[in-house]
């Protein structure tokens, strides 16, 4: 397997929700999903492409989330 640098990869912005005790990050360019468990932090992650960097972030409606993901 070859390790790809990060500035080299395509990069994907995903878009976060919560849904019940799940958070929930979708890509709207591909199948990608990530989920991340509230309460344990389990994570699961389907679809996307392994050389595809996805990013994303998650605020409660309410909250204002400065952060620059580029």
């Amino acid at each position: 397997m070859d390790i790809i640098p990060n500035e080299f990869l395509d990069k994907h912005q995903c878009k976060g929700e919560q849904k019940g005790e799940w958070i929930v990050f979708t890509c709207p360019e591909c199948d990608f999903e990530r989920r991340i468990h509230l309460e344990t932090d389990e994570m699961v992650t389907t679809g996307g492409d392994p050389d595809v960097l996805h990013r994303g972030a998650y605020a409660p409606v309410g909250i204002e989330l400065q952060t620059n993901l580029n």
